[in-house]
């Protein structure tokens, strides 16, 4: 007798932990693509009656949940709700869309499963990849009052591969022939001469990547090996002439370096005067100042006896 009252006592434990175990509120995976809108559901599986609950909803980047005209999320009950079942929302400082559904007259909820709350997203229009969303503090309450708290939930949300581009572009903006365009393999290394067979009348003053200045870094045959490349780069090399009469050493003195729209003359006397011409010989820029602004195009600029000539 004693060991029937035994196992039935265990009995009746462990069918509690297993009615306890069927509880769960929840979202199944789903996919959506960028600037798509889809109405997704939370479903609730459920051992007792229960008549209100809460819900913490953590939302991945780039997912919205759709509002109304009052600026409140929509979230709708479905058709297992009781006759005066309200679901309200609120954003927590957690970053959490909060969802709480009453009645205030303790109706319970219909049914032990299925979908049970709704409501519309809409992904931004650069989403991608594999991201989760969590639900979390998930607590049930029953018409004695009792609240039984739920175990936290998950469901992926996926949308396109992050596409790898086959190409990456290198810009090589040479003053003879301006801007030169080099496809370049995604994620691969590139050797080129920044000063090709030598150019009449003029040496080379400066080469940069990236606005890195990378003279040091070319071989003798003035050629340059980029680093890997995985987006766009520039690189911009200046030439130097210098006239007849005029100390070569002025050449190592001063330097010039033209990168992202910006020209920087580099060792001249701070009062000395730079002018700066297009290829037509028009004056575009006359000043002390010795870095500034240029637009598009292929210039000549001259400083203290000395020709630069570089394309921006």
């Amino acid at each position: 007798m004693n060991t029937r009252c035994l196992l039935l006592s265990v009995l009746c434990i462990l069918s509690a932990f297993v009615s306890s175990a069927e509880n769960r509120f929840y979202c199944e995976d789903f996919a959506i693509n960028p600037g798509e809108t889809k109405v997704i559901t939370f479903y609730l599986n459920n051992d007792v009656a229960y008549t209100g609950f809460q819900a913490d909803i953590y939302f991945p980047e780039g997912i919205t949940v759709n509002k109304d005209e009052y600026d409140d999320y929509i979230f709708e009950l479905t058709s297992r709700k009781g006759k005066d079942h309200q679901i309200v929302s609120a954003l927590q400082t957690t970053g959490a869309i909060r969802i709480l559904s009453y009645s205030l007259t303790n109706k319970n909820y219909s049914g032990n499963e299925g979908a049970f709350v709704t409501c519309t997203v809409t992904a931004d229009e650069n989403f991608s990849g594999t991201k989760e969303m969590r639900i979390d503090n998930i607590i049930f309450g029953e018409v004695t009052e009792v609240e039984t708290p739920f175990d936290p939930t998950t469901a992926t949300i996926t949308g396109p591969s992050e596409q790898t581009p086959e190409n990456v572009q290198l810009s090589v903006l040479f003053p003879d022939r301006g801007k030169v365009a080099i496809d370049v393999p995604y994620n691969k290394a590139v050797t080129l001469t920044v000063f090709p067979n030598g150019v009449a009348g003029f040496g080379l003053s400066s080469a940069t990547f990236n606005g890195v200045e990378i003279f040091d870094e070319l071989d003798e045959n003035y050629r340059y090996t980029t680093p890997v490349l995985t987006e766009n780069a520039v690189l911009s090399v200046v030439y130097v002439s210098v006239p007849s009469g005029v100390d070569q050493s002025l050449a190592n003195r001063i330097k010039v370096s033209a990168s992202n729209g910006t020209v920087r003359v580099h060792g001249a006397a701070p009062d000395s005067e730079v002018l700066v011409c297009d290829l037509s010989g028009k004056i575009v820029r006359k000043s002390t100042e010795k870095t500034f602004t240029l637009g598009e195009g292929i210039y000549v600029l001259n400083v203290e006896g000395l020709s630069f000539k570089f394309a921006m």
